[in-house]
């Protein structure tokens, strides 16, 4: 599984849809305790991905 850190809720949707595209999500983008946006899929060549946005400093 491989990880990508966003910096915005903007830019992790649009990492989030591209990736999706013809895949299959596990954990749609959400809110969690931990940060504004959260999710997992599978891309549509099998490679999952965790995407999250980081918390301001």
């Amino acid at each position: 599984m491989l990880a990508l850190t966003a910096t915005t809720d903007t830019e992790v949707v649009k990492w989030f849809n591209a990736l999706a595209e013809g895949g299959q999500v596990m954990q749609p983008l959400t809110p969690t305790f931990f940060t504004s946006n959260f999710g997992m899929l599978t891309d549509r060549f099998g490679v999952a991905w965790l995407l999250v946005v980081a918390h301001p400093a």
